[in-house]
């Protein structure tokens, strides 16, 4: 079943901007780079529901990151920093990236540092390219902690 979003949640995904501007930054890394999850569940009306978790990662110094999560009908833009090794990458709550997403979220507020998610590589011989995710702090739009698990993916920025 497809998944439809209203434009600005599409554009929201598309424009993660801001992250890449320093030229510290630029330092390729292992992890740097962009990486997405969709996720689908049944709303508490029992209708089909989905949100797009997309991180930004452009590494170097400071670790700067950015995780957007869309839904339906809300929206979390986080400002974050990560520490990297070869085979994971563990993210951690920096603030609110605007003052809408700080508002709307201000029940469930993270606290600076906190580790929100790692992503690991290297997790199953059968699957050597896929991304573990492991959950910490992190909720999803619906207040819920997915279980770890193969999540996110690689994916291309579009220009």
């Amino acid at each position: 079943m497809a998944i439809s979003f209203n434009a600005a949640s599409l554009a929201a995904l598309v424009t993660l901007t801001g992250v890449l501007s320093s030229p510290e930054a630029l330092a390729a890394g292992p992890w740097d780079g962009n990486y997405s999850y969709e996720r689908t569940y049944d709303d508490a009306a029992g209708k089909r529901a989905g949100e797009i978790y997309a991180i930004d990662f452009a590494g170097g110094k400071g670790g700067k990151c950015r995780i957007t999560m869309t839904g339906p009908s809300s929206y979390e833009d986080i400002l974050c920093r990560a520490a990297a090794s070869e085979k994971a990458v563990t993210f951690h709550f920096k603030r609110y990236a605007d003052e809408a997403s700080a508002k709307v979220n201000k029940a469930r507020a993270y606290k600076p540092d906190l580790q929100l998610l790692t992503l690991e590589k290297g997790v199953s011989e059968k699957r050597p390219n896929a991304i573990r995710t492991v959950w910490h702090s992190l909720r999803t739009l619906d207040g819920k902690r997915p279980a770890s698990g193969v999540r996110f993916k690689r994916v291309q920025k579009e220009s």
